[in-house]
């Protein structure tokens, strides 16, 4: 069993949908969690004008009862404060940004009026994808497995860390380290992320980010590679690379193509407590060797480009005429980079749950528990004579 997330809707339409399916029965639905985690994806510095009147109100219209799952497709609404619902006339567009999906998108699909492109393109989107993450969050945490994330760099200012590839003990022992803070110094200055935002404000360019996400406490053997389709590193890239602006995404060391074979490894040893679980002394391969996880944390470093909407006009062309016109400014968001973490955090976390949930099968949470411990006293377990 694994899961499957659908979201409908558009930026300006009446709400998103979300549809979760493949939850089994027995989880609690932690509606406190799911608002917080909506709200960390609307709030912080460089957001747009819309962030401060959208609340992400939702609506439970399915796969809920009496605050926990029942194992049927969850489904959720949220509900959009800037809405037309298709019955007011907005201004058509008709002149493709440079960047977006408006070209590609009216091309593709025979439109003079970009807006249905621009507005299902829309990052608003993500919303329900965090919506949907949310919940596996939460599914996550029953076995054991969290998920944080922390900025590595803002333009061109990196942001320096302790420890570049934590190991889990030092994730567990400082977990507030490593989650991201606009108010961290960037490396070589007195810049933070917040300074660093409002400059380009006022310059009026838009600034691109770095994020690692980190994933522990996860068993070995999620994933696997017996088929291509299977590999939770693949898994894992496709999803992050579906989240608009995300242009490159490296597990594990973006630096270990640099290094010779017999640097690059990481050296296995015995775990004393328990002699037949492994453990690694390094964690270049960011958790994943041979498409399934190795029990160390996953590592995922994620590209943002800069947002390409920007006040000023670019060339471009105006498609019921095919001559050469200006693109208008559209409201954006200036570097979003906290709201960036957040969309990743629970996109990973959406794989992470799949891939769990292949592994253990289910209908209840408790039947999930039952065969997870079952796989962990098999790896942990000694027998006389071996």
């Amino acid at each position: 069993m694994t899961l499957d997330l659908h979201t409908a809707g558009d930026s300006h339409g009446a709400g998103l949908t979300m549809i979760l399916n493949g939850m089994p029965a027995g989880l609690r639905f932690d509606s406190v969690f799911l608002a917080s985690e909506l709200e960390r994806r609307r709030s912080g510095p460089g957001r747009s004008g819309r962030q401060e009147r959208e609340k992400d109100e939702f609506e439970i219209i399915g796969g809920v009862y009496n605050g926990k799952t029942t194992g049927a497709p969850i489904a959720v609404i949220l509900h959009n404060r800037v809405r037309d619902n298709g019955t007011k006339s907005l201004k058509e567009m008709r002149v493709p940004r440079p960047g977006h999906a408006d070209l590609p998108g009216a091309l593709k699909y025979g439109l003079n009026d970009i807006r249905p492109i621009a507005e299902r393109a829309s990052a608003r989107e993500t919303a329900a994808r965090v919506c949907g993450g949310a919940i596996c969050k939460g599914f996550l945490r029953e076995i054991g497995i969290n998920i944080c994330s922390r900025v590595i760099a803002v333009g061109e200012n990196t942001f320096l860390w302790d420890d570049n590839f934590p190991t889990v003990d030092i994730v567990l022992k400082n977990p507030d380290e490593y989650k991201p803070d606009h108010t961290a110094l960037s490396w070589g200055g007195a810049e933070t992320i917040d300074t660093l935002i409002t400059m380009a404000e006022q310059k009026g360019y838009n600034l691109g980010c770095i994020l690692q996400v980190i994933a522990y406490g996860l068993p070995p053997g999620l994933g696997g590679h017996v088929d291509w389709k299977r590999r939770i590193d693949g898994l894992i890239a496709q999803a992050f690379l579906s989240v608009p602006a995300v242009k490159g995404v490296d597990i594990g060391d973006p630096e270990v193509c640099f290094k010779k074979s017999t640097n690059a490894q990481d050296i296995i040893i015995p775990d004393e407590a328990y002699p037949w679980i492994t453990k690694r002394t390094t964690n270049f391969a960011g958790g994943i060797e041979g498409g399934a996880t190795n029990g160390e944390p996953i590592l995922v470093t994620a590209r943002f480009k800069p947002v390409p909407t920007s006040d000023a006009p670019m060339d471009s062309v105006d498609l019921n005429t095919g001559r050469g016109a200006r693109t208008s400014p559209v409201r954006h968001d200036t570097c979003p980079v906290m709201a960036v973490a957040v969309i990743l955090e629970n996109m990973l976390a959406f794989i992470l749950a799949s891939s769990a949930l292949e592994k253990f099968g289910g209908d209840s949470l408790g039947d999930v528990l039952v065969a997870m411990n079952h796989y962990l006293d098999r790896l942990n377990k000694v027998e006389d004579g071996e």
